[in-house]
């Protein structure tokens, strides 16, 4: 089972488990691709769980859009870059939802 680590720069820090099966393509952002359930740790809010989902980019091939981050809903969704090995993203400094939000993620434990 994959897991997925996210730190934030709004002092909260994400655990994130797969929902469901993604087929892979050969492209380095099909490892992250699904519904994922995320518990978050936050020095504002405590601690939450809900689920995000990971789409790849409609218009750029090497990025993912992460929705309903913070649980704060599907709209206008913080981007990230995926590397190419397909096992760490990058979430550069951007505006979501009147929040600024930077960080990075990793995969974590077996690819099955």
């Amino acid at each position: 089972m994959k897991k997925v680590g996210l730190l934030l720069s709004l002092f909260a820090l994400f655990s994130c488990q797969k929902d469901e099966t993604t087929p892979t393509t050969g492209d380095p952002r099909d490892a992250f691709v699904a519904a994922w359930e995320c518990q978050e740790n936050s020095q504002l809010n405590g601690t939450s769980t809900y689920e995000i989902h990971i789409n790849k980019s409609t218009t750029n091939t090497l990025q993912i859009t992460i929705e309903n981050l913070y649980a704060y809903g599907f709209s206008s969704p913080p981007y990230a870059e995926v590397n190419s090995a397909g096992t760490a993203f990058n979430i550069a400094s951007q505006v979501y939802l009147g929040n600024v939000v930077q960080g990075t993620g990793s995969l974590l434990g077996s690819t099955t």
